[in-house]
């Protein structure tokens, strides 16, 4: 299986391990065994980290800042799981809440799983022409970057999806990002709405691909080599979100993000959780996708 197959299913994965949790904490009984789940080489991430990881890709300092958080994503989701099942609830319910350590711990995996993946499917056309030295810098420059984005600050984060759109910038969190791909082998669909640019096909599962530049008034920019798809789970629904092109995952402090200035377009007040002090946009994407145009058409189609 290839390195974009494993991060993909490795983040699909372990966001489940909230619902799986929280239906622990609730029944007090589980499938999963906590002295497995304590151990980071039993999941299939976990087996294909331990053991199928090239040495060049061994060596980065993504590659071992991403074995750390999953070996204590692990433990931390192992300790949560004793809690639920000899009846302590209420501790349960806390260690999974917001700020907790669980958490951040999986907010912080899942950035790097999506920087990892996007760095690989980046370079996924030219890896062939880069050195394993070259690839080992990317990696590492990118995990420095994530680092120094948690570590300066202090309080509550939230890991975003950075893109662009005309000369705006956008987050998503990501906890609504599934992947990341280039954007190939669109299907234009006839009598959809302008915003519907049309359906893409990723490993037999299809997508609606939209255009949100309408709902904020961005003029529009033709599709090239940059042109990215996000696909994301928010809302009841799976899309994929059409970008100019995707710089990676960061980290933004919470108390930074500020409602949208009057002076700017009152359309995209309702899909915006607000702006940081960089400009940096953070869509409520929740909000956006449930705007009737979008419910509407997911439900013609």
């Amino acid at each position: 299986m290839d390195m974009n197959k494993q991060l993909s299913d490795a983040l699909v994965a372990h966001r489940k391990w909230k619902d799986y949790l929280m239906q622990a904490v609730q029944s007090g009984q589980s499938d999963y065994q906590p002295a497995v789940v304590r151990k980071d080489n039993q999941c299939d991430f976990g087996k294909w980290l331990h053991h199928d990881i090239s040495n060049e890709i061994r060596q980065s300092e993504t590659y071992q800042t991403v074995l750390k958080l999953h070996a204590s994503f692990h433990f931390e989701t192992a300790r949560i799981l004793e809690l639920a099942l000899s009846g302590r609830k209420t501790e349960a319910e806390q260690a999974l809440g917001l700020g907790n350590n669980w958490r951040k711990l999986s907010a912080e995996l899942t950035s790097q799983l999506l920087s990892w993946r996007f760095v690989d499917t980046s370079h996924a056309e030219t890896s062939k022409a880069l050195t394993s030295d070259k690839l080992k810098m990317v990696w590492d420059a990118r995990a420095k970057a994530l680092t120094q984005s948690t570590n300066v600050q202090t309080g509550e984060m939230m890991q975003v999806v950075v893109f662009m759109l005309a000369n705006e910038t956008y987050g998503i969190a990501t906890e609504f990002v599934k992947e990341v791909q280039p954007l190939r082998d669109l299907t234009p669909v006839p009598c959809t709405p302008d915003f519907v640019v049309g359906v893409i096909n990723i490993r037999g599962s299809i997508y609606s691909v939209i255009d949100i530049r309408s709902f904020f008034n961005v003029p529009p920019k033709e599709i090239s080599e940059l042109t990215k798809v996000i696909l994301v789970n928010a809302g009841g629904l799976e899309v994929g979100i059409l970008a100019d092109d995707v710089s990676g995952a960061t980290s933004v402090q919470i108390s930074d993000i500020k409602p949208p200035l009057a002076a700017q377009n009152a359309v995209k007040d309702e899909y915006i959780q607000g702006v940081t002090p960089k400009m940096l946009i953070i869509l409520n994407l929740e909000a956006l996708l449930r705007d009737d145009r979008i419910i509407v058409h997911q439900e013609v189609s």
